[in-house]
């Protein structure tokens, strides 16, 4: 009993389940008088499972059990809603009223009444409840019981006028096909369907479901019979004249025959057998679809756009009351209709299945047309199959053509276990984790078609060993995504920055030990304060093996150096220096003549030579090796770039450098592969000026290097060139030594290498139309760093009895160019102790 002290307002649900099969009424219909839009996940905020649990733990999400079984949330985690998709639905009425239903989202152009045919409250409830599932309105709360599957998604209704279905279950007569004694005339039936399906083609309506039919399996007619009596259905279903791509997808409810079988097809069990042979008898044969949904079987050319749905309950196992997929297995999918929730209309002179008892009041859910009740039926599944068909076209962004929806709805579908058995569950369970998740192998297209070269998704990357250029690309193409291809030609949108990889801070610039590198290290962060302890120095650094030369091994740097002060010959292999490239550099521990571009070739061979000349030194630097990577390699091998550069030098005019570095299949440090790869050694040439003043104790340095970039064009790549890129490096530092005793100090203010200069030119794949056309966007992106990295530092060295103390201070501003990390102060302490 209820009344109005009852604490269930909108909570009534009353089970209501009719699965009854009629003629030319609910043929497929389980309630009385059945008639008839890269969608990537947000790049910041909640990530994908954190929003497919928040869809899940939504009332009214598991309220309907059939959202779960599909696995729409991982839709809804996507990004997939139905938005700008319609869905039409041909039915015998539709509440508009119903709390479930959103006016907003109802297609002006709908027709839910005429002047011979407005349909009576009674006549609303199946198609109220059809809609509902398929896009009823998601309120997240607990107000409401459901919501439907495409819950953004537009509908287009037409409202039909069909009958009753009957007590007994008996096929439709369609006759014998031309020449039969005699055959019924369903001309004016076929003139009828013609013109409602023309409704929804003509409009270019996404889907339409149809949830009715006529009694009778599909195996009862011949394809003859079905063509004589449904010629311009046929026809208007087939929509000919209409591009494959372009055509309306048509989804029907199986049917319920089920629903009358006897016992003589149930097993010692209980349950409903199905014998594809089935030849009659006192049973009822709904072991295919019925006609509607079944004569895609016979008819090649409505094949690609029509699907039979049959139905299971909430353990996904087949419902006794549906038609099986039978002969029409290939064009054929399962999906919940058993128990499932629905909108059910009500008015003030209609109460139905809600109608209190005698000297009760109403139920509180008819005030407001807000009741929801129970129902079973492939009515009710075929919805599911219509709103997962609207979340994928608005998934792939209405790049994929009908056909190619239809086509991964089938082949994402779950077909293993009880699900294998094609006879009753054709291409099996409607997934929609699996229809939104790429299949196979991902391929990016590097021509501007998607007939021309692909590259692998997974070896598709960027690379900036430099992270002025690193900063400027992501800065660039942040925003931006392009599309890659599944096996079945699906595009997938995928965020161009997920695929740039470029250094974080850049340690080599904090150098506690000066000339010998960089130590290993424990940090500490606190309150924005870095610590470094160094763990361990070099040991037996500078070794005497003659008068002449002398050896150095750094074992924390990895390098071995012969160094020949007599003559300027100088040899390094390892982790090459940018500082200590020369014996006059090496043999310095101020006033260096800094080289950033030897960074390029530092893990490799360096040779130099110093010449004394008249009036001035020459010195000539040559080195071959790869650039220094300090973030996880993304690739498997790394370039090996060559540099040359020349030194002149005298007492007055300031150090002049001249070089020449050639990278191999990289720019400035960017390397590549897959999409992006371009395989072209590219030269920079570059001006380098060194001054130093020297007093008693103190002196003072300044260097500047400005370089240029040869112009490149690229084939077989997205990045297709690099155009006017020069690139600068600023240094100035004060010495002094013997500040205090046995302490020298030294002021050094850096701005490491920038991107003064340049752009690079890509195309990148952004869309595909449903017609197989690619599209890309085109993009000049600007190089030139808009935050420049500067490092102060304060350095204290005490040579101690037995050793060497170092005390560094450095504060980074602009830290890796990207103003992702604050300005930090980094505070670093070594020692190294002789044996």
């Amino acid at each position: 009993m209820v009344s109005n002290n009852t604490l269930f307002k909108y909570t009534q649900i009353i089970t209501f389940i009719i699965v009854l099969s009629s003629c030319s009424g609910g043929g497929s219909g389980s309630m009385q008088n059945p008639v008839s839009n890269t969608n990537s996940p947000p790049t910041t905020g909640p990530t994908y499972e954190e929003l497919k649990a928040q869809y899940e733990s939504n009332y009214e999400y598991q309220q309907q059990y059939g959202l779960g079984l599909i696995k729409a949330s991982s839709a809804y985690a996507k990004g997939a809603t139905g938005k700008n998709v319609i869905i039409g639905i041909t039915d015998s009425g539709l509440d508009d009223n119903h709390v479930e239903i959103d006016k907003s989202r109802l297609d002006p152009r709908s027709a839910l009444s005429y002047s011979n045919y407005t349909p009576s409250t009674s006549q609303k409830r199946h198609g109220t409840a059809v809609a509902s599932i398929a896009a009823g309105t998601l309120s997240e709360n607990s107000d409401t019981f459901m919501h439907g599957v495409a819950f953004d998604a537009n509908i287009f209704f037409v409202a039909i006028e069909l009958a009753e279905p009957d007590d007994t279950y008996e096929p439709v007569d369609l006759g014998d096909g031309p020449g039969g004694d005699p055959d019924p005339n369903y001309e004016p039936v076929d003139n009828f369907f013609e013109y409602i399906f023309e409704l929804h083609t003509s409009r270019q309506i996404d889907v339409v479901n149809n949830s009715y039919g006529y009694s009778g399996s599909i195996l009862d007619y011949s394809e003859q019979v079905i063509r004589n009596a449904f010629s311009k259905s046929i026809a208007a279903i087939a929509q000919s004249n209409t591009q494959p791509q372009d055509r309306t997808i048509f989804v029907w409810a199986a049917g319920n025959a089920g629903g009358y079988a006897d016992d003589t097809l149930l097993d010692e069990n209980g349950n409903v057998q199905c014998n594809q042979n089935f030849a009659g008898g006192s049973g009822v044969n709904f072991c295919s679809p019925e006609i509607f949904p079944g004569m895609t079987y016979y008819i090649p050319e409505i094949q690609g756009h029509s699907i039979a749905v049959v139905s299971v309950d909430e353990n996904g196992v087949i419902s006794d009351f549906s038609n099986r997929c039978g002969i029409a297995s290939a064009f054929c999918i399962a999906a919940p209709g058993e128990g499932i929730t629905i909108a059910y209309s009500t008015s003030s002179d209609d109460l139905g299945i809600f109608e209190p008892e005698p000297g009760e009041d109403n139920y509180t859910c008819v005030s407001d047309n807000s009741c929801f009740a129970v129902g079973g039926g492939t009515s009710f599944a075929a919805p599911f199959v219509s709103g997962a068909i609207a979340l994928l076209i608005d998934y792939f962004e209405g790049q994929l053509g009908s056909t190619e929806i239809v086509e991964r709805l089938f082949l994402t579908a779950n077909d293993q276990g009880i699900y294998s058995n094609s006879q009753i569950y054709g291409q099996g369970l409607i997934d929609l984790e699996a229809a939104t998740n790429p299949v196979g192998t991902m391929t990016v297209a590097t021509a501007r078609s998607i007939f021309g070269e692909m590259a692998p998704l997974f070896s598709t990357g960027l690379n900036a060993f430099n992270p002025a250029l690193g900063n400027s690309i992501i800065n660039g193409l942040q925003s931006k995504s392009l599309i890659a291809f599944d096996e079945l030609g699906s595009p997938f949108r995928i965020p161009v920055a997920s695929l740039i990889a470029s250094p974080g801070i850049n340690s080599q610039r904090l150098d506690s030990l000066g000339a010998f590198g960089n130590p290993k290290t424990e940090t500490y962060n606190e309150d924005g304060l870095i610590y470094e302890y160094i763990q361990r120095a070099p040991i037996n650094d500078i070794n005497h093996f003659s008068n002449s030369y002398l050896s150095s091994f750094s074992e924390l740097n990895q390098t071995i150096n012969i160094i020949d002060p007599n003559t300027g010959s100088f040899i390094s292999y390892g982790k090459n220096d940018n500082k200590h490239y020369s014996t006059k550099n090496y043999l310095n521990s101020s006033n260096i003549f800094e080289n950033p571009y030897l960074d390029f070739t530092k893990h490799g061979i360096l040779i130099s030579q110093n010449l004394k000349l008249s009036t001035f030194d020459l010195t000539w630097v040559a080195s071959m090796g790869q650039p220094e990577v300090t973030l996880e390699e993304i690739f498997l091998d790394r370039s090996m770039n060559s540099q040359l550069s020349f030194i002149l030098s005298g007492s007055l005019l300031p150090d002049i450098q001249l070089g020449w570095l050639n990278e191999k299949d990289s720019v400035i440090g960017l390397s590549s592969s897959g999409a992006f790869n371009f395989s072209k050694n590219t030269n920079s040439y570059f001006l380098g000026i060194h001054k130093s003043f020297d007093f008693d104790k103190s002196s003072l340095s300044f260097t500047g290097y400005r370089s240029y970039v040869d112009d490149n064009t690229f084939k077989n790549s997205l990045i297709n060139g690099m155009d006017d890129i020069e690139t600068s490096f600023y240094k100035a530092s004060f010495y002094v030594q013997d500040i205090f005793s046995n302490t020298d100090l030294e002021l050094e203010h850096v701005r490491p290498l920038f991107i003064s200069r340049g752009k690079l030119n890509i195309d990148l794949p952004v869309y595909r139309d449903r017609y197989l056309n690619l599209y890309t966007e085109d993009l000049s992106l600007q190089l030139a760093a808009d935050q420049h990295e500067i490092v102060t530092s304060i350095k204290l060295k005490w040579n101690a009895p037995r050793g060497l103390i170092n005390l560094r201070l450095d504060s980074v501003e602009n830290a890796s160019y990207r103003g992702m990390v604050k300005d930090y102060l980094n505070l670093s302490l070594g020692f190294k102790y002789l044996f």
